[in-house]
């Protein structure tokens, strides 16, 4: 096998299709290879070798180590997979749906199925208890795109998990973790803390400049809020063993971590995401949502893990049924080239063909699914602003996706297909509504909600002037994150973070132009914006249904000086 891996991947990093990798390949139980290719860096100074150690940045693959930890505290009773975690927060109430809130449990919080928007931040307040602030003033108040265990959508979901862990332990979640996941399983260069990680090797985030060039990131994602869903710092050794305790039902070392019946819970599909019928690989392998991972199959293999695609690529696979766990980690890479080198990977480990092709599926067999039609028509947007478009023409039902119409064929009532302009075919999926419209579609896989714009509508461009300003979260308020709004003739702009998280001055930085698509909202190539003003006159936005940002200034136009106005 070493031999096999290696001939596969060495024509990867000499190319620099990929810059730093790290493997580690466990069957039944055991880590079966392990090894690193590559640098941590393109600068030569900083510049370290990969191997399995080498600590990488994990991204959303960080909820499916949240979650156990989570599921051990149930198991040993401190917390309860259908109690409405209202129970535990005195006081707590959803400020946009409280008849929604109440019905939230953890069971949705792990399986992605609360219904609500999402917010993720690359950095933000290092204390310890960021985590509780941001779920009493942030979490509290994310908008709703669908009732609670309609339908997954990713969201910040396990951070809310983990504070319930807090709250019942009365210990802080780095703590909870390093107690119940790292040390039992002797992950000993896991952890949230930055400063532990600089005295390892680190891999870096790399992007590359107008040139073409690779260039180093000079600032690591750091959000202690965050740390439960996208922020865990790990090698590819230290998730073998991981993964070895999943693939031998629970079992690492002669302990039981946790019971084969979590286990199972973990990888058993609770939710889905309607693309049964695509023909994407990659789609297929997120058919729904386990516990802490996506729950799909690879050419028929059923698969279980969480791909977290974020500068740096991860991987935490797992295909229980042939007692396989890959875990591949890369700090640059470009993105076809590694697919095509995982699943080569993949192809020769579980015996799958390289061509392999999904049937497409039978059409139904009669028109009764063109009753529903009226309900469905409309327009949706997703949460960060993109578009999706319903409607009827000449007897046909069509979607325009990503701005590119397309007729949909009909599976079945509630399920079609389309296949798009790369021929690949496509899932669009209507979630069933007994009276009324249809509310929400998954498109793809992306969920979407109902948004029909009043059909008097026109942007008012002094109506907008107002909105004006300089907008930063709470948790920002010593930094330079945020987002400035303003107008150029009757165009509103908004400029937000560089790469660096650094808020662009106007000045300085083109702004991207929104589309007003309501009195109160706006979308823009990066997200959407809702504005509105609280009981004392202070103005907000709110990111993707998510968080909220308080204005600070108002837009002071040309000379206007960042550090001085805003600390």
């Amino acid at each position: 096998m070493n031999s096999l891996i290696e001939t596969k991947i060495q024509p990867f990093i000499e190319s620099q299709d990929i810059l730093g990798l790290s493997i580690a390949i466990v069957r039944g139980g055991e880590i079966v290879y392990a090894n690193g290719f590559g640098m941590t860096s393109v600068e030569a100074e900083t510049a370290l070798p990969v191997t399995q150690n080498t600590i990488f940045s994990l991204g959303i693959t960080s909820r499916t180590l949240t979650t156990v930890m989570v599921l051990r505290l149930v198991e040993q009773g401190h917390l309860n997979l259908d109690r409405p975690i209202v129970e535990y927060l005195h006081g707590y109430v959803f400020h946009n749906n409280p008849e929604w809130g109440q019905r939230i449990t953890l069971r949705h919080l792990l399986s992605e199925t609360v219904g609500s928007g999402s917010g993720g931040k690359g950095w933000g307040p290092n204390d310890p208890n960021a985590l509780e602030r941001w779920c009493w003033n942030e979490y509290a108040h994310y908008q709703f795109l669908a009732e609670p265990g309609k339908m997954p959508n990713h969201g910040n979901h396990p951070a809310m998990a983990a504070y319930l862990a807090e709250v019942v332990t009365g210990k802080h979640f780095p703590l909870l973790m390093q107690e119940l996941v790292f040390e039992p399983l002797q992950m000993t260069r896991s952890t949230y803390d930055r400063d532990v990680a600089m005295t390892y090797a680190v891999a870096l985030d790399h992007e590359k400049d107008k040139n073409g060039n690779l260039r180093v990131k000079h600032r690591y994602l750091d959000n202690p809020v965050g740390n439960p869903d996208f922020f865990a710092l790990s090698s590819a050794h230290d998730l073998a063993n991981f993964t070895s305790m999943l693939l031998n039902q629970g079992q690492f070392n002669d302990e039981q971590i946790l019971s084969p019946e979590s286990v199972q819970m973990m990888s058993t599909s609770h939710a889905s995401y309607g693309v049964s019928t695509s023909s994407d690989v990659r789609t297929r392998m997120e058919e729904g949502e386990g516990f802490g991972g996506i729950v799909g199959q690879y050419k028929g293999v059923p698969y279980f893990g969480r791909p977290a695609f974020h500068g740096q690529i991860i991987n935490l696979d797992l295909f229980p049924s042939k007692g396989l766990g890959v875990i591949l980690l890369t700090n640059y890479a470009d993105s076809d080239k590694r697919t095509e080198l995982l699943y080569s990977i993949y192809d020769d480990l579980l015996e799958t063909p390289s061509n392999f092709h999904y049937p497409a599926p039978s059409p139904t067999s009669d028109d009764s699914h063109k009753a529903l039609w009226p309900k469905h028509v409309g327009r949706y947007l997703m949460e960060w602003g993109e578009e999706v478009k319903i409607w009827v023409e000449d007897d046909q039902l069509f979607i325009e996706y990503e701005e590119t119409p397309y007729p949909l064929t009909a599976i079945s009532p509630y399920a079609y297909t389309f296949i798009d302009q790369n021929q690949s075919r496509q899932s669009l999926t209507f979630i069933p509504i007994e009276d009324g419209p249809t509310n929400n579609l998954q498109a793809s896989f992306f969920a979407c909600f109902r948004y029909d714009p009043e059909p008097d509508f026109t942007p008012n461009p002094t109506e907008w002037q107002k909105w004006q300003g300089t907008y930063i979260n709470y948790q920002d308020a010593y930094s330079t994150v945020g987002y400035h709004i303003y107008m150029e003739g009757n165009s509103l702009y908004v400029t937000g973070p560089d790469d660096a998280g650094k808020l662009q001055i106007p000045e300085a930085a083109e702004g991207t132009i929104c589309t007003p698509v309501g009195p109160t909202k706006i979308i823009y190539a990066s997200g959407m914006f809702d504005f509105f003003e609280d009981e004392s006159g202070q103005k907000w936005l709110q990111k993707d249904m998510g968080f909220r940002y308080r204005r600070i200034a108002d837009f002071k136009g040309t000379g206007w000086k960042i550090n001085e106005d805003i600390r």
